[in-house]
């Protein structure tokens, strides 16, 4: 299955990543797309409780309900993301699949203050997708791996390097405040 587009929005390879925009009921999430293993049809999926592809069980978790949204319709644009690293496997489906994008790192945004509970578990950060906000879920939350980092840096890791995303901000963060020193 192909992603219907790809879409680079940055210059610079080394400061850009990489995320798999889906919908999700109402809502567009961003997943660090390093941790994508594929993307089928729900035919490809096959039904069950574990989805098989290329010699691998991945346990299928319904993202929707973890996220507190009443799931949509089945519908023909619905997809099943395979997700992973190399310890720990999920499989989950989405509404739809958008495009995979690269994007600055300083487009990306912490969660405003606003996000006190578990959210802040469950999701990474902010970055804006075309005419609305994306959450970037935290793929740590989304594999149900034991031991919480933090969330922000922990889901933004680049794959093949050890520069959190975090960094990007803190920087950013740093060059807005000596433009206006008055925040």
């Amino acid at each position: 299955m192909a992603l219907r587009s790809h879409r680079p929005t940055a210059a610079a390879i080394e400061s850009t990543v990489r995320f798999l925009i889906a919908g999700c009921g109402p809502y567009v999430l961003a997943f660090p797309a390093g941790w994508v293993r594929g993307i089928l049809t729900p035919e490809e999926a096959g039904l069950g409780k574990d989805v098989r592809w290329a010699g691998t069980s991945y346990p299928l978790t319904d993202l929707a309900s973890r996220l507190l949204l009443s799931s949509a319709m089945e519908s023909g644009d619905r997809r099943i993301v395979l997700y992973g690293n190399g310890t720990c496997l999920r499989a989950f489906a989405v509404d739809r699949v958008f495009e995979l994008i690269d994007t600055h790192r300083m487009n990306l945004r912490p969660l405003p203050v606003q996000f006190r509970s578990a959210e802040r578990t469950r999701l990474s950060g902010i970055l804006l997708y075309e005419n609305t906000v994306a959450l970037i879920v935290n793929p740590l939350w989304l594999l149900e791996m034991n031991g919480r980092v933090d969330a922000f840096e922990s889901s933004l890791m680049m794959r093949g390097t050890d520069t959190p995303i975090c960094d990007a901000v803190e920087e950013r963060s740093q060059v807005e405040m000596a433009a206006d020193p008055i925040k």
